[in-house]
């Protein structure tokens, strides 16, 4: 069991720690430590109380600023725990001797070791032909509270099987390409590094370019993509766990935070889906409202739309609200409100499904699997029983609308379709009074400008705006 700092051995921490308790990463990382002449050293695990709420939430909310000022992060990367140590060696690519001085006179002798591939700090080993798990590779990088604690830090060591890794705001380098790699050379490929260029630090957010609002909110997104996608012991620190990456956001942009999305850019920050819906029975439900990402313990994706400034928003934001468990905005949320002016219809998932002969392509994803053994198809998920023609009914709120423009320019004549794209949510109404819904999917349907499919376009232009709550 990993030592920790618990209110019964607050006391003998503060007094001392005998070294042989220590598990060998904290070892390893002191004993670097104090090889760099530095005499403070920050162990989540021993400098916050575990299993006290109060210094928990004290404590977690400060982990912006302890891994932004920090002079350096150690990162036990290929440690499977705090045994594994940071000093490991891999025999697969452990350096061999070869002495060439009787092979090729006046050559000298050379250390040799198998080359490794990169690709945005992803290594791609491959044995015998195989493809090594690269989370058995380095472990550190699956965990959920390690992802902002790498994105916060201005400066990352990285101690892998093989090799030392460096990260910092501007480059990435290793042993076996100690150049650093830089943006120019393409380095903006590496998470850390592509981080930084989207937030300019330098600049107020009234003073940025369209675009670079564009790649915030795009950037965002793939965090939210990213980080979701890793593991968390505790499930409840979904949001907790992105804390850090929150205020960071929230201290260049003053934007408001609201459960994982941003009030400036909402309208699309609802938009995420799920591509494997978790069953709706088995613990995956979290505290919070159900427009908000962080209320599903599954991994999410957001649409990929090539210009924000092409979307047309068809719905308006009219409140927003958040009730947190404890005083920070960035920590568990019991629950949530949204107030839209938005148009809502209730139709058949006929109309809105694939059609290959007019070119139409629709997207129903829905958040959760139907219960196990419920009796509920699966196409029903979130829907009605109500059936019409076999097809069930569902609430669509339509939110935004992208026209995108692929045609092709040829002396000063254009060729080629235009395509709108259509964005909204699947509700489900709850009882809590007249239209008043939780979220239970998405929707996207692209529709070519010159389709005859007036079924889709125009729904939603035969009915009038509501007001619409989503809880």
């Amino acid at each position: 069991m990993t030592l920790k700092t618990t209110q019964e051995t607050l006391d003998l921490h503060k007094a001392r720690i005998p070294w042989q308790s220590l598990p060998k990463t904290f070892q390893d990382a002191i004993e670097f430590t104090r090889r760099l002449g530095v005499r403070y050293i920050w162990i989540d695990s021993l400098c916050i109380i575990q299993h006290d709420k109060e210094d928990w939430e004290r404590e977690s909310a400060k982990m912006y600023e302890v891994y932004r000022k920090s002079y350096l992060t150690l990162a036990a990367t290929s440690s499977a725990n705090a045994e594994g140590g940071c000093f490991s060696r891999d025999p697969l690519f452990r350096s061999h001797y070869l002495s060439l001085g009787d092979e090729i006179p006046g050559f000298g002798n050379l250390w040799v070791r198998r080359a490794l591939a990169h690709r945005g700090f992803i290594f791609e080993i491959v044995s015998q032909g195989e493809t090594i798990d690269i989370d058995e590779v380095r472990p550190l990088m699956s965990r959920g509270w390690a992802y902002q604690e790498r994105l916060l830090s201005p400066r990352v060591l990285h101690f892998t099987n093989n090799e030392l890794v460096w990260e910092c705001m501007e480059a990435f380098s290793c042993e076996c390409q100690p150049e650093f790699l830089d943006r120019k050379d393409g380095g903006e490929d590496f998470t850390k590094v592509s981080h930084r260029h989207c937030l300019p630090i330098e600049l107020p957010p009234e003073q940025w370019p369209p675009k670079q609002v564009e790649m915030k909110t795009m950037r965002w997104h793939e965090v939210v993509a990213e980080y979701s996608q890793l593991g968390l012991t505790v499930p409840e620190d979904r949001l907790p766990g992105l804390a850090g990456l929150a205020k960071q956001m929230q201290t260049i942009t003053g934007d408001t935070y609201l459960a994982g999305l941003w009030r400036s850019t909402l309208l699309l920050d609802i938009l995420w889906y799920i591509e494997t819906p978790p069953p709706s029975d088995n613990g995956f439900v979290l505290p919070g409202p159900s427009w908000s990402w962080a209320s599903i313990l599954a991994a999410v994706s957001y649409p990929r739309i090539d210009q924000a400034s092409e979307i047309h928003f068809e719905a308006e934001l009219l409140e927003a609200m958040c009730t947190s468990l404890g005083a920070s905005a960035t920590g568990i949320i019991t629950s949530g409100r949204l107030c839209l002016r938005a148009k809502l219809i209730h139709s058949n998932v006929k109309v809105f499904n694939t059609d290959e002969e007019n070119h139409l392509e629709a997207k129903h994803l829905f958040d959760f699997q139907p219960p196990i053994n419920s009796g509920v198809p699966e196409s029903s998920v979130g829907g009605e029983e109500q059936q019409s023609g076999g097809y069930h009914k569902y609430n669509y709120l339509l939110l935004a609308r992208h026209q995108a423009d692929y045609d092709l320019t040829f002396n000063g004549e254009k060729y080629g379709p235009e395509e709108t794209t259509i964005f909204g949510l699947l509700l489900a109404p709850i009882s809590q009074g007249p239209d008043v819904y939780r979220r239970v999917g998405f929707f996207e349907v692209s529709v070519p400008w010159e389709s005859d499919i007036k079924d889709v376009k125009d729904q939603f232009s035969e009915v009038n705006d509501r007001i619409i709550t989503i809880v």
